[in-house]
């Protein structure tokens, strides 16, 4: 028994004569007399990637939304930050910094200029309470930089150009002001 055939119009795949709808392509069928020779598939073209686009991973980049991505993703930096996000998260952290440095620098200052045998336990926890935070500020500054690093295209290890003194951070800072790049990224 011999089963007849006819050829998708559309990608060229040989289907019973019966099939209204090709099943690879999802083509409608004419069901008429149809040559019984198939059709080159049709050819894919080669698109171009995408182009450059900005990317940024919370919807409307601000102050708020930004600081907690910035905080949020403390410890992932198998991720991207986009422009937008990695700079108004570091005017968020500024922000956040620049009031407690103030008032611990003057705790520091009247500590030492009202010093007279108290107890140190008080001082010690405040001390350790502030190393703490500038420590997880830390984590959070390089993280965010790898993040930035990978949403251009770079490796994370370029964030190590910031121990080579002034050049290496005024690299890093043009590096940061860069654009996303979405073409040839393996960040993606």
């Amino acid at each position: 028994m011999q089963t007849h055939h006819h050829f998708c119009s559309q990608c060229g795949k040989a289907l019973p004569a019966t099939d209204a709808f090709c099943p690879a392509c999802g083509a409608q069928q004419a069901l008429a007399n149809q040559p019984t020779t198939p059709t080159p598939p049709s050819v894919a073209s080669t698109e171009e990637p995408r182009p450059d686009q900005p990317y940024n991973e919370s919807p409307a980049p601000g102050l708020g939304p930004s600081t907690k991505l910035y905080f949020q993703d403390l410890f992932h930096i198998n991720k991207r930050l986009g422009r937008a996000d990695y700079w108004w998260g570091t005017l968020g952290i500024f922000l956040l910094n620049f009031p407690l440095s103030v008032a611990l620098s003057f705790f520091f200052n009247s500590l030492s200029s009202d010093y007279t045998g108290q107890s140190v336990i008080a001082p010690m926890v405040i001390l350790l309470l502030f190393a703490t935070y500038y420590l997880v500020m830390s984590i959070a500054a390089i993280t965010a930089m790898v993040r930035r690093l990978h949403d251009i295209g770079m490796s994370g290890l370029c964030w190590l150009l910031y121990l080579v003194p002034f050049l290496g951070a005024l690299i890093l800072f043009g590096l940061a002001c860069q654009p996303s790049k979405q073409r040839y990224n393996r960040f993606l």
